[in-house]
Formats: structure tokens, C-alpha cells, sequence
């Protein structure tokens, strides 16, 4: 591929890090979780514990961890997935089909490594004009490169082994049959259930990943409750199921929950929901600045 440029008489060696998928690892996040480890394994097997330690942070704040008010807020759990482009997704698929074939022995017409490694660099910087047609042309042959794939796989795949990779394969057809206005779609092959979440972020307008609920007291900012929910629910559905964690753990409810205005909503439980009033049209822009902060 690059011709007289790949060799030469002096190299460049260096070195780099590869990081991992994790937080900046502190001892006491370390602690906290081995001890949902075991209470997770303990559950697993039926074992009865003398004490799990959940809600052990509501004896270390005291009265900060209780209160008649709390707030309300969302925010997304990002995935450990690169920006989903239906190009990347669909040079995945054929490395995934190529795996399979090399691990059974199933002799391919056409594994397409090569040629797919060009056509995915054909796809970048899709939007400059000069570069428009050509990462549309790359893209659609990908597309068509993978669903041949998908057949042929199909085709010479032992019954008893098909069964097995069925679903996996059925995940695959649809990312390439998906399109850009599509409804459900998958943004990521190991795992599935990732959604693309719009914040309102400028410097980050989507979001792939799953969306959380966070109660938590105004004053101290002692986190009373928080729970993952699968998809993009409407932020004024995650509040009853947080009031029903904190019940659960701490045997009380909050008088009022202040959230902001896309948790309008009516709780089920005794609970006042407050949402900020719509602005005027008459108010300044550092009247609407300064009411959007009070909240």
C-alpha cells in the first residue's frame, strides 16, 4: 500500500500507554467496590449476610442525609464505544464474520480485510465537499461487502453451530440494513443496548450510553438515591422509582423534589415535584441566566 514509503534505513521507536476502561482508581472507590461484589455474590447463592453496608452513608452523614428537600437531575453512563459511524460498524461486522470463518475452518471466497481497511479511510471527513461522494460510495460498499458476508457465513455454517451464532447474526444484518432515520437502532455490537442520548451539551451534542437518576440533598449533596434505567425514558418517569429506593433504604420520603423542567411530572407517592416556571418573553437573557442558576 505505501510503496517505497514503508521502508527505509532508520525507524522511530517510542513509547505510549494504553489506557484502560477505568475511573481514577482511589482506595475508597476500591472498597466500595468489592463490597458490592460480595453483596452481589451473596444474593447470587441465597446467603444470608449479618449486614450488606448499603446504606451505611446515611449513618456517616446523619442529618445531612435526610431532609424534606431533594433534587432531581439526569445524566448519561457513556459506553465504552467510539462514535458509531454505520461505516465502523459495518467493518466490524465483516472482522467479526472473519473471526468466525478462521476459528471453524470455512474456507471464504473473499475475506475483504484488506479492501475494507481503505474503504473505512475512505469514509472520513465525509462532510467536506470534495470528500462527499466518495465516503458515500465507500460506505454503501461496505454495507454490501458485509451483508455478502452475513450470507455466505450463513450458507456454510454447520446446522448446530448456525443455531448458536443465530441471534449474533441477526444483530449484524440489522446494523446493516439500518439507516440514519431508523427508530431503535444499535450503536454498538458488544452492547446492544446503547442509546444515543441528546443533553443539550455545545461541546458534546449526543451522548451513547444509558441514562441515570440522581436524588440528592440541596445543602450537602449527600446522593440519596441513584438507579440506571435501559433506553431514553422521559427524566419525570426516573423520579418514583428513586422516592421507592429511598423508602426502601432509609424507611422515609422527602416533603418536595426540585428537578428541573424536563422532570415535570406527578408522583405517586406524597411528594411535591417543583419545576421552574417558563420564562417570559419580557425577561433579560441574565434574568433567565440567573433564575436557571437559583435552580
Amino acid at each position: 500500500m505505501h510503496g517505497k514509503d514503508g521502508r527505509g534505513k532508520q525507524v522511530l521507536s517510542d513509547t505510549t500507554v494504553q489506557e484502560n476502561n477505568t475511573t481514577f482508581p482511589t482506595d475508597a472507590k476500591l472498597a466500595k467496590k468489592v463490597i458490592d461484589t460480595y453483596n452481589a455474590i451473596a444474593e447470587e447463592h441465597g446467603i444470608r449476610q449479618r449486614q450488606n453496608y448499603k446504606c451505611i452513608s446515611k449513618d456517616l452523614h446523619g442529618k445531612d442525609g435526610r431532609g424534606k428537600q431533594v433534587l432531581s437531575d439526569t445524566t448519561v453512563q457513556e459506553n465504552n464505544t467510539t462514535f458509531p459511524t454505520d461505516a465502523k460498524l459495518a467493518k466490524k461486522v465483516i472482522d467479526t464474520h472473519n473471526a468466525i470463518a478462521e476459528e471453524y475452518g470455512i474456507r471464504q471466497r473473499q475475506n475483504y480485510k484488506c479492501i475494507s481497511k481503505q474503504l473505512l479511510q475512505a469514509t472520513f471527513n465525509g462532510k467536506r465537499p470534495k470528500r462527499r461522494k466518495k465516503a458515500v460510495a465507500a460506505q454503501k460498499k461496505l454495507r454490501t461487502l458485509a451483508g455478502g458476508l452475513i450470507r455466505e457465513l450463513g450458507r456454510q455454517l454447520p446446522r448446530h453451530i448456525f443455531q448458536l451464532y443465530a441471534p449474533q447474526l441477526e444483530l449484524y444484518q440489522k446494523v446493516i440494513n439500518q439507516k440514519r432515520t431508523d427508530k431503535n437502532k444499535t450503536y454498538s455490537l458488544h452492547k446492544p443496548f446503547t442509546q444515543c442520548i441528546a443533553k443539550g451539551k455545545p461541546h458534546k451534542p449526543y451522548e451513547f450510553g444509558n441514562k441515570v437518576g440522581l436524588l440528592l440533598r440541596p445543602t450537602s449533596l449527600v446522593i440519596l438515591g441513584v438507579r440506571g434505567f435501559g433506553g431514553n425514558p422521559y427524566g419525570g418517569n426516573t423520579i418514583d422509582p428513586l422516592l421507592q429506593q429511598i423508602k426502601d433504604n432509609f424507611g422515609y420520603l422527602p416533603d418536595e423534589v426540585v428537578c428541573d423542567r424536563g422532570g415535570k411530572t406527578k408522583s405517586k407517592f406524597d411528594v411535591t415535584v417543583n419545576t421552574p416556571a417558563k420564562p417570559r418573553k419580557s425577561d433579560s437573557a441574565y434574568k433567565k441566566k440567573k433564575e436557571a442558576k437559583e435552580v
